[in-house]
């Protein structure tokens, strides 16, 4: 599969995104210091407003352009550029239209405040829009594969995300500093791909009659752009439309950051995957080889690196926010240990576009929107019928879209990797061994922590005693994570090392204490 990128490539994409999604990480702990929960159900609200208005996104095109080889960029983009436009001016208009009245009932039903709303929707929209536009460039340059040049301008957009955040949210911009810092940093990114990709207007003008025959040919890539949509943003849509902002809040500011780790490379890697997967298309061995890679490599290292977010949330939250979000553990908690088989389906199903198998990829999307909509609607009416307070509403909604979502991509993961060649008894041991495991060693490395710290409570300060707990969680959490891998999936571990550039091999064998009678008897 990845025949055609270099292992150096692949740490520069892999080192970018590491760098984007902490930047995102950090945006969120530097917003939620001066935002409150409100602020962020504010926010999701707007995000479900636009999910509904931008439905259709750009016809498909965004899952069907990371397909194209360079030759057909050569030859078809112009049409499917101005395919594009079409939807995304849909889209738009939309969203202006739709945003009043929606906010309007919000704001009578459920009291969220209606200017915040509506400016903070129509920012979104405007990202949108944005987006939009840099998916062509940004995907011509992925085809020719100038990875260096977009690990570097991931990492220039996730700085420019950070300081966005940061500088409009303490001048009081509320919800708006989510959305604002989210279009400038798009923006800077549609700017530089256009510059730098070799994509002209000039060159992007259909010869002859296109609409027809590019809708035909992208009526299922339009489907799973719809599919996609019910899988973004849905749930906090449905719970908007029931909940007070304050209890969408906690939940969305507990999904966003439980997600973190997860999406820590996944955004990047899943384009990477699905425009190298697409240079194979037609060689059925190497289309199941790298769906047993991304299997493998996902089920060993995100449950691992997914619990170390609740590990240390509650008191990493003690040390910075002195409790202010206190009560979104349990929702953490809960949505970091279920959000394992989403996250590693979300990146099974990149080789699965990028050999253009559209019907399996909208029913992989449609089961994963209805995971969400479904549980959450569910649990929406169970909490006002019940009229639960905030805490235990952001609990029960956590609940039901985690446990629901994690059965049914549990079950389709294990559909495709039995079909792809893999033993059964070999995925479920894959599903289930890891993600135990690494949620036995969170508690455990969280209690130890906070046993030890105990006796110094007395004579230290709440926020020093609470990082050195966070300190201590931490380091106790990854020793156990290395152990396990070490001793629990030393030849998948090997093949992982191989697979790693010359220079960084040495290294990581003794980071793993591994000799080279070892590597010799894997091999």
């Amino acid at each position: 599969m990845l025949s055609k990128l270099s292992p150096r490539s692949i740490l520069q994409v892999v080192l970018s995104a590491a760098f984007g999604r902490l930047a995102t990480a950090l945006a969120q702990i530097v917003a939620a210091f001066y935002l409150s929960p409100t602020d962020f159900g504010v926010y999701a609200a707007a995000v479900g407003i636009t999910t509904v208005t931008t439905a259709l996104r750009a016809g498909g095109t965004g899952n069907h352009v990371q397909t194209m080889t360079p030759s057909e960029f050569e030859s078809d983009a112009g049409r499917f550029f101005c395919y594009s436009l079409l939807f995304t001016a849909l889209g738009a208009f939309l969203t202006i239209a739709l945003t009043w009245p929606i906010a309007l009932w919000y704001s009578s039903s459920n009291a969220y405040p209606l200017r915040d709303l509506i400016t903070t929707t129509l920012v979104i929209g405007g990202s949108f829009v944005v987006f939009n536009l840099n998916v062509f460039p940004r995907a011509r340059m992925i085809a020719f594969l100038r990875l260096g040049e977009i690990s570097l301008l991931d990492t220039i957009t996730g700085a420019t995300k950070l300081l966005g955040t940061w500088a409009l949210a303490r001048a009081g911009y509320g919800p708006m500093a989510l959305a604002g810092a989210i279009l400038l940093a798009q923006t800077v990114e549609s700017c530089w791909t256009w510059l730098r990709s070799g994509l002209r207007l000039t060159s992007l003008r259909p010869q002859g009659p296109w609409f027809r025959a590019t809708l035909i040919e992208m009526r299922l890539p339009l489907v799973v752009g719809l599919m996609v949509t019910l899988n973004s943003q849905t749930d906090s849509l449905v719970g908007s439309a029931f909940l007070p902002a304050a209890v969408l809040g906690y939940y969305y500011f507990a999904s966003q950051l439980a997600m973190q780790p997860a999406s820590l490379v996944g955004n990047t890697l899943r384009s990477v995957f699905t425009a190298t997967t697409a240079q194979v298309r037609g060689d059925e061995n190497k289309e199941h080889a790298s769906l047993r890679t991304i299997f493998n490599g996902a089920l060993v290292f995100m449950p691992l690196v997914t619990m170390l977010i609740p590990t240390v949330f509650d008191s990493f939250e003690r040390t910075i926010w002195g409790g202010k979000w206190a009560d979104a553990y349990f929702p953490v908690l809960i949505l970091s240990a279920t959000l394992v088989y989403p996250a590693a389906l979300q990146l099974v199903s990149a080789p699965i576009a990028g050999v253009r198998d559209w019907k399996l990829a909208i029913r992989l999307d449609l089961l994963r929107g209805v995971s969400k909509i479904v549980p959450a609607f569910a649990a929406s009416i169970f909490i006002v019928l019940l009229n639960l307070n905030a805490l235990t509403s952001a609990i029960v909604l956590s609940a039901a879209v985690g446990a629901v979502s994690a059965v049914v991509a549990s079950r389709e993961l294990y559909r495709i990797m039995v079909r792809s060649g893999m033993s059964s008894q070999t995925v479920l041991y894959e599903l289930y061994s890891t993600p135990l495991a690494a949620l036995l060693s969170a508690l455990a490395a969280a209690g130890l922590a906070h046993s030890a710290v105990e006796p110094f409570r007395m004579h230290l300060s709440l926020r020093l005693t609470s990082a050195i707990e966070c300190v201590l969680a931490g380091s106790l959490y990854l020793f156990c994570a290395l152990t396990l891998l070490r001793f629990g999936y030393t030849e998948t571990l090997l093949r992982l090392i191989g697979a790693l550039p010359d220079f960084m091999q040495p290294l990581a064998k003794r980071v793993f204490v591994i000799g080279a009678g070892q590597s010799g008897h894997a091999r």
